[in-house]
């Protein structure tokens, strides 16, 4: 199986994918500099050029498109099903990160933290001192 990466991958990333089959060969090519050439005989693409779409789809050899970004309506889809070709998505692999920095700014915009952090810069922070408090607590 030839596997042809678009995606950068570390030296220990690709001697781990190699040592999974001796039937195996990976290349690893930027996807400004890939050539159809590139794309000869390849079983697996890891990552997408819309550039090369016409050369990948018609290698005769292609059954896998692995993206790594959420969705795949820039990939030539109809093109693909004719040819059998299977797509799978990177969908879902930042959801709880994604999850996380939405509250993460709901808690700031509600808290006006980003005024606090702007009002640091101009020596304009406020002291508590000579105001009334109160505090409001429920007990459960």
């Amino acid at each position: 199986m030839k596997i042809l990466s678009f995606i950068p991958l570390t030296e220990q990333q690709q001697r781990e994918i190699r040592e999974l089959s001796d039937d195996l060969t990976l290349e690893v090519v930027s996807p400004d500099k890939a050539t159809k050439e590139d794309l000869h005989e390849v079983d697996a693409i890891y990552g997408w050029s819309n550039r090369l779409e016409d050369h990948a789809v018609a290698n005769g050899h292609l059954k896998w498109i692995q993206t790594i970004r959420a969705g795949v309506d820039a990939l030539p889809l109809d093109d693909l099903r004719k040819e059998n070709i299977v797509v799978t998505s990177g969908s879902g692999a930042n959801a709880i990160n994604i999850a996380e920095q939405t509250l993460a700014y709901m808690l700031m915009f509600v808290r006006k933290l980003h005024l606090s952090m702007r009002d640091q810069d101009n020596d304009s922070i406020g002291t508590l001192t000579n105001l009334t408090m109160r505090f409001l607590a429920k007990a459960s």
